[in-house]
């Protein structure tokens, strides 16, 4: 009888073992929810997207050299370089002469634009006299038969990528700034006084800053990106500040 309820109670712990060990490998072999559905589609409750912010900032060329001989070693953590600059523009030192900035997803390419295109003339039948009439001659201008646009203002295009631990932040970038300076006017021999559109050929001068980089970033942290001499004024130069935040997206 007692051999009996021993192989009953055996058989009963048996069973219970068998049936938690079944739900345990029934759990460990359930699919792990993933992030994304059936198509792909982001449906997590939040990721992060990325803000880029570029600055130019013009100041005195002697000051510029010693900001760049204290900063430029950490030009990747610009923050009291730019706080630097802050205190210069407001005791009137230096200027913020543009300011652009574009939201982002990882990995995909971004365009800003504020520009205006402007058309000139690159080629042009000359002026001439077709035909005298009475004592009068009648002169007809140049005629313009082909022409060129320019884009003036200010272009950023970026390709930010967040890092998989979020740390950092990988940018191919080209912001581009073009500004039109002036128009050139070449006129014939001995047709120095004519009036313009006569004998005239005008051609804009423009001016372009452009850096074309790829960088890695902290997000959050200045960084200088590059400075630049500007046309008029070769006493000055512009710094270029960067800086590339994330943004929480809920």
């Amino acid at each position: 009888m007692k051999s009996t309820f021993l192989t009953l109670a055996f058989f009963c712990l048996t069973l219970v073992f068998s049936c938690l060990h079944s739900e345990e490998l029934s759990k460990s072999s359930s699919p792990v929810k993933q992030p994304y559905s059936d198509d792909h589609a982001l449906i997590a409750p939040d990721y992060h997207e990325i803000g880029v912010l570029i600055e130019y900032i013009q100041l005195d060329h002697k000051k510029a050299n010693q900001l760049l001989a204290k900063f430029a070693h950490k030009s990747n953590d610009a923050q009291e370089l730019r706080n630097t600059l802050d205190t210069l523009t407001e005791k009137g030192s230096a200027e913020l002469l543009e300011t652009v900035w574009l939201r982002c997803q990882s990995g995909k390419p971004a365009t800003s634009e504020s520009v205006r295109e402007d058309l000139y003339v690159t080629s042009a039948d000359p002026a001439a006299i077709p035909q005298k009439v009475a004592t009068k001659a009648y002169m007809i201008s140049a005629s313009p038969t082909s022409f060129e646009t320019q884009k003036v203002g200010t272009t950023l295009k970026v390709t930010a990528t967040l890092s998989d631990t979020d740390n950092h932040i990988k940018l191919d970038l080209n912001p581009h700034v073009i500004s039109r300076l002036e128009d050139h006017y070449f006129v014939r021999n001995n047709f120095e006084h004519t009036a313009r559109g006569i004998q005239h050929k005008s051609v804009p001068t423009f001016f372009s800053m452009r850096d074309d980089t790829a960088i890695t970033v902290k997000p959050g942290k200045y960084n200088l990106l590059g400075i630049h001499t500007p046309p008029r004024d070769k006493d000055k130069r512009i710094l270029v500040m960067l800086r590339a935040d994330l943004i929480l997206v809920e």
